[in-house]
């Protein structure tokens, strides 16, 4: 009976450390950004997500989904120039610790100071130029329950 109380709460441990486990960090997502579409989805699936939706509207959008998670590839039609697309790469989370960690591991760039974008809906953005042309934003957003968002683009993308 021992053994299997300690088997299960060894199951339940390992359960919630991988849970709270990062699962990308916004160096990765930059090079998940420069990668093919088919590149992107080797690398998420092998952390454990799953195929979630294909979007073809005005933008074309892949995501992937793990638990409440999600990442997306995206194909984003430039606002200056609709026939130049842009790449971007967008990781939604629930678990403001890990929001957080990522947001300390991006530096401010002190040629581009970094920029935050206040709105009405209790939305807030960070907007942070890295020197290789790429813009990381950290969206805050307050709904229902908090949603936290990380956006990895190039600055001819940005809309911000």
């Amino acid at each position: 009976m021992r053994k299997i109380s300690l088997l299960i709460a060894l199951f339940i441990f390992g359960s919630l450390s991988s849970v709270s486990a990062q699962d990308f960090t916004v160096a990765e997502m930059m090079q998940l950004r420069t990668s093919s579409l088919s590149n992107f989805e080797t690398v998420v699936m092998a952390k454990g997500y799953e195929l979630n939706e294909v979007d073809k509207d005005y933008d074309h959008y892949v995501t992937f989904r793990k638990g409440h998670n999600t990442i997306s590839y995206g194909y984003v039609k430039n606002d200056g120039d609709l026939r130049h697309i842009d790449t971007v790469v967008i990781y939604l989370l629930t678990r403001e610790d890990e929001y957080n960690k990522l947001k300390s591991s991006v530096k401010e760039n002190s040629a581009h100071p970094n920029r935050t974008h206040f709105f009405k809906n209790e939305t807030h953005i960070l907007h942070v130029n890295q020197d290789n042309g790429v813009v990381v934003h950290f969206f805050t957003k307050f709904n229902e329950r908090p949603l936290y968002e990380v956006e990895v683009m190039t600055l001819d993308a940005d809309r911000y």
